[in-house]
């Protein structure tokens, strides 16, 4: 069975270990499509850019400058944090 887990919005990834859920809402500030998947970084209300990973189920249109909110988890990449999207809501 599944739970539904409400989450807070976050304004620092360093502050969150790996694999963790978290959701964060800001501004696209730039997009780059690649395969079946979309890479995003995201300003936060902070000016705190966060770089986020999207695999495309289906095709999502998004665009820099759009406001989204993005839950998903936690991951290190070449020893900075990222998030790996499991939602992408436009606001």
């Amino acid at each position: 069975y599944a739970n539904n887990i409400e989450l807070d919005a976050i304004t620092n990834l360093e502050e969150i270990k790996s694999s963790e859920a978290v959701k964060l809402q800001g501004k696209i500030a730039q997009l780059t499509a690649k395969d079946k998947a979309l890479f995003l970084k995201v300003e936060g209300e902070k000016t705190v850019t966060t770089d986020v990973i999207v695999f495309e189920d289906e095709e999502l249109f998004l665009q820099e400058g759009d406001s989204i909110e993005i839950t998903g988890t936690t991951e290190e990449y070449n020893g900075k944090k990222e998030v790996i999207a499991s939602k992408v809501v436009k606001r």
